[in-house]
């Protein structure tokens, strides 16, 4: 078991409202813990496995959760602005009006994922798998972006350019709103 802030941070742990920000929470184990309505503002949560974790509501602005495991996870009205997310696992975990305005999904895998009612806008989703529910979701002024490794300047490209993005199998209709200019997968 380890400390933070006076928390206990152990799997299924009580954490309901916790005020975690800016905590240093990196590897921890939180399995089936309870962090509904806590502050995580900044925490660092860089490879912290949160399988089946009750995250609603929580606020994790310009959180890194990067390479997190977040299987099946509750995040329900979560806040995530601006959160570096990338290489995160977030299979068949609820994420319905979830804020992920301006996050960093390079590389995560959302197959079976409820995104809907989540606002997406301006979200990097390099190279992510969007296998998801997008109903109602927003994703207008996602970008990807493209590095061109050779050159010593990273260029980018923003608009609706998904190709590397994998949109296939995801679920949407009529009230999802999708980048200028791209034309969504049929159903």
């Amino acid at each position: 078991m380890r400390k933070v802030n006076g928390y206990n941070i152990e799997p299924g742990a009580d954490l309901t409202g916790a005020d975690l920000a800016g905590a240093d929470l990196h590897w921890a184990y939180l399995t089936g813990a309870n962090l509904q309505e806590a502050n995580l503002t900044e925490a660092n949560l860089f490879y912290v496995d949160l399988i089946g974790a009750n995250l609603s509501f929580v606020d994790l602005t310009r959180a890194n959760l990067s390479f997190a495991n977040l299987t099946e996870a509750n995040l329900t009205g979560a806040n995530l602005t601006g959160a570096k997310l990338s290489f995160a696992n977030f299979f068949w975990a609820n994420l319905t009006g979830a804020n992920l305005t301006f996050t960093d999904l390079k590389w995560v895998d959302l197959t079976g994922t409820d995104l809907r009612g989540a606002n997406l806008t301006g979200a990097d989703l390099t190279r992510a798998n969007l296998k998801a529910d997008l109903t109602g979701a927003n994703l207008e002024r996602t970008f990807h972006k493209i590095v061109y490794q050779r050159e010593p300047d990273l260029k980018h490209q923003r608009g609706a350019d998904f190709k590397e993005v994998n949109s296939q199998q995801a679920i949407w209709d009529e009230s999802t709103v999708w980048p200028e200019g791209f034309t969504p997968p049929e159903q």
